[in-house]
């Protein structure tokens, strides 16, 4: 049987992650954040990813991938509703230089809005690549960097990575600082472990005849849980927290120069309503069909 290439959908993009023993074909999820703390700011979110890798005979591979998800944020203290919708393709190509040495890069192709104003206005480009590199069969090293267009400036980050089968129950692998992973499969049914993600996305608006946007930052930290119904139907349940989760609403014309992750160049922008904090307890529940390349 053909070796299926490894990817695996970590959220509603905002990004992908990858992993080195199973591809997620479909990931079906709901999450929400409660109303928390003095703010009563309530994030939930819904969405479903796709995506279909194909192996070339050159062991190459061609990625494709779309997916939408809708985010609902609403904060009783202010009175105030607003839902966020994001809509992706992803296009791109694995190339296995030789035995150790392979390349990725993606095209990121996305709408992020309003869910009442989605439309190719507030198209955001976007590319991503690694560079992988096998040190033995179980540890793997990556380098890359990722570039969005975000409505606030041009977005990009340099980009650290491992994939470590450390024994064949424990397993990490991350590319940092968007994700990071520890899972431990003790058997077929159940997996365990903790994930880390961290995301920073921005959405066109429309309200009044006055275009916005809305920069959403968000960090969460899960204990997560991984139960296999079958072969390849997986319920995936994870209970952890989020920090620093901030929506914060700007006109068009405040921008900063750059933004690197978590530092920002040029920033002098003001936001002209009250920010919307998330932080708090979070769950996320998720259907995912799921292919294991260990069996191949």
């Amino acid at each position: 049987m053909k070796k299926i290439f490894t990817i695996t959908i970590l959220t509603t993009f905002t990004y992908w992650g990858y992993s080195q023993d199973y591809v997620d074909i479909v990931n079906l999820n709901y999450s929400i954040s409660p109303s928390t703390g003095d703010t009563n700011a309530r994030v939930e979110k819904q969405g479903i990813h796709i995506q279909v890798p194909v192996v070339l005979k050159n062991e190459d591979v061609i990625i494709a991938g779309v997916g939408t998800s809708i985010t609902k944020i609403t904060n009783d203290s202010l009175d105030y509703a607003q839902d966020l919708h994001n809509v992706l393709f992803i296009l791109g190509y694995k190339w296995q230089i030789n035995e150790k040495v392979s390349w990725l890069g993606l095209s990121l192709n996305q709408i992020n809005a309003g869910s009442e104003n989605v439309s190719l206005k507030y198209y955001q480009p976007g590319f991503y690549t690694v560079l992988t590199i096998a040190k033995t069969n179980k540890l793997k090293y990556k380098l890359g960097a990722l570039y969005k267009f975000e409505f606030s400036g041009p977005f990009i980050i340099p980009l650290f990575g491992l994939d470590w089968q450390v024994t064949d129950k424990l397993q990490i692998f991350g590319t940092l600082p968007i994700s990071a992973n520890v899972i431990y499969k003790p058997g077929d049914k159940v997996g365990y472990g903790l994930s880390f993600k961290g995301s920073i996305a921005s959405y066109g608006l429309e309200a009044g005849g006055t275009d916005t946007y809305i920069q959403e930052n968000n960090n969460e930290i899960h204990a997560l849980m991984d139960y296999y119904v079958t072969q390849h139907f997986v319920i995936q349940a994870k209970v952890g927290y989020q920090v620093d989760n901030k929506y914060r609403r700007y006109l068009p014309n405040e921008k900063v120069s750059a933004s690197m992750g978590p530092v920002v160049i040029g920033d002098d922008r003001t936001h002209f309503s009250r920010p919307t904090f998330g932080d708090g307890l979070a769950y996320r529940f998720s259907l995912i069909y799921r292919f294991s390349t260990k069996q191949d």
